[in-house]
């Protein structure tokens, strides 16, 4: 009896369901398959402004979000970025975003390819202990990154070859730490943005470049409060041993060693650097050198920088370095120009080279405008530079330097226009010197001097 009971009860459920019409199935006249409703089911995170920016500037599509909690632990967040990177692809970078919280980070934390980890203002992350904050061979977005004034970099960038939007720094607050803001270092390191972050309170470097890396871009960053009093070193930028394509409109202010600085020497033995460009710069109140090219270094163009109150030099070309191209740069003086009482740009010492191009002005230094060390060399060929103002000679020339202008340019209000010593060398055309306290130019026997079509408002002293 019980046999048959279930038999019936089956049948009867087997008719139901032969009968019923799902509902997702209803005929609507759609033939194509798509949702009738045009609704989709995608959870999309509600995004503020650097998730939306990040957005757009990665290519990043708005379904391949994942939303981490506001109260993450820095393993947490590990765990959403590995799994981000496992469907990560140059073509489709996924985001792993935090919108909010302060978040104790007492792991590194390590955005790998293609992911991009970003982060609103409002987000603070904080270091508990000397670990390196973030390991990047990918990209990272927003947040403040408080390095809790502990000895190791905030934000280190290492050995990837990748290419595109891979190994981007972007729009943080990096601050409070004993080394460096962001530390780029490995010759495996061949592309990179640093790019409109604040940088802040480092005691070694603000940005870093180190070990035959090859680095695109350091732009629009405001670097402050960088360096170490004690030990009187760090640089805002610091260039070892690598070369870089770009280094512009940055803000870089208070700096106890140099604003931007290049080392021809790592700690593994590659020597040299090279920088393709450095522009449109604000370098201002340093204790060292503005912008300083090391020994075997080279800038091809030098642009439109404006640098102040330097107790070094505004520039320094040391001995066998270059600057193949310079135009529209300000350097002025300051109450730590007259303290360190150096020229505004020097060339230190036989293999320095400066090619100077148009309107550049060097004023109110507290010793010389130029001062050009021995067997230095300085071509000035492009018109409207002006040396004026400056507390001793417009230009200092020591022996056998070389000094060749073809450029319109004025030399004005100084204490000689042009000092030459013993053997030095000078071929001016088109100069006009007016209101040096001394006179227009002083040379002692042995100097080289010639010149035509010049305006001379003042006295040619030659030594007998």
């Amino acid at each position: 009896m019980k046999k048959s009971i279930l038999l019936l009860l089956t049948m009867i459920l087997t008719v139901s369901m032969l009968c019923a019409v799902p509902a997702f199935a209803e005929d609507t006249g759609d033939t194509n398959g798509t949702d009738p409703t045009g609704t989709t089911q995608t959870y999309l995170p509600q995004l503020g402004t650097n998730g939306k920016a990040a957005l757009a500037y990665f290519g990043i599509q708005e379904d391949l979000v994942f939303d981490v909690s506001d109260t993450a632990t820095s393993g947490e967040i590990n765990k959403w970025l590995q799994e981000a990177k496992i469907d990560a692809t140059a073509d489709s970078p996924i985001m792993v975003y935090v919108g909010g919280g302060t978040h104790n980070l007492t792991t590194t934390i390590n955005v790998p390819d293609n992911v991009v980890l970003v982060a609103e203002d409002t987000v603070l992350f904080k270091r508990s202990s000397a670990i390196k904050m973030v390991k990047l061979t990918g990209s990272m977005y927003g947040g403040t990154w408080d390095g809790g004034n502990y000895d190791q970099n905030i934000i280190q960038m290492v050995n990837t070859n990748t290419t595109g939007k891979n190994m981007t720094v972007m729009k943080a607050v990096i601050r409070n730490t004993k080394l460096d803001g962001v530390h780029i270092n490995d010759s495996a390191v061949k592309h990179g943005k640093v790019l409109d972050n604040k940088i802040t309170n480092c005691k070694h470097n603000g940005v870093s470049v180190y070990n035959g890396g090859q680095f695109d871009t350091i732009s629009g960053n405001t670097i402050s409060n960088i360096g170490n009093t004690s030990t009187k070193n760090g640089s805002a930028i610091d260039i070892c041993s690598s070369n870089v394509t770009n280094i512009s409109n940055n803000k870089i202010s208070i700096v106890v060693g140099h604003g931007i600085s290049t080392d021809p020497t790592s700690s593994r033995g590659k020597f040299g650097c090279k920088i393709t460009n450095i522009s449109g710069n604000t370098i201002k109140t340093v204790n060292h050198q503005g912008i300083y090219v090391e020994k075997k270094c080279s800038v091809s163009k030098l642009n439109n920088n404006k640098i102040s109150n330097i107790q070094g030099c505004c520039l320094t070309v040391d001995k066998n370095a270059k600057v193949y191209s310079m135009s529209g740069n300000k350097f002025s003086g300051g109450k730590l120009a007259k303290k360190g009482k150096h020229s505004l740009m020097t060339l230190n010492g036989k293999g320095s080279y400066v090619k100077m191009g148009k309107k550049n002005t060097l004023s109110g230094g507290y010793a010389a405008g130029i001062a050009l060390s021995k067997s230095a060399k300085l071509y000035i060929t492009g018109g409207g530079n002006v040396i004026t103002k400056n507390k001793n000679n417009g230009i200092q020339m020591a022996p056998y330097s070389v000094l060749k202008i073809t450029g319109k340019t004025k030399i004005t209000y100084n204490r000689w226009g042009i000092n030459m010593q013993k053997r030095a060398k000078a071929n001016i055309k088109r100069v006009t010197f007016r209101y040096n306290r001394k006179g227009a130019v002083y040379y002692i026997r042995g100097a080289k001097f010639k010149k035509s079509k010049c305006s001379v408002k003042g006295k040619i002293y030659k030594q007998k």
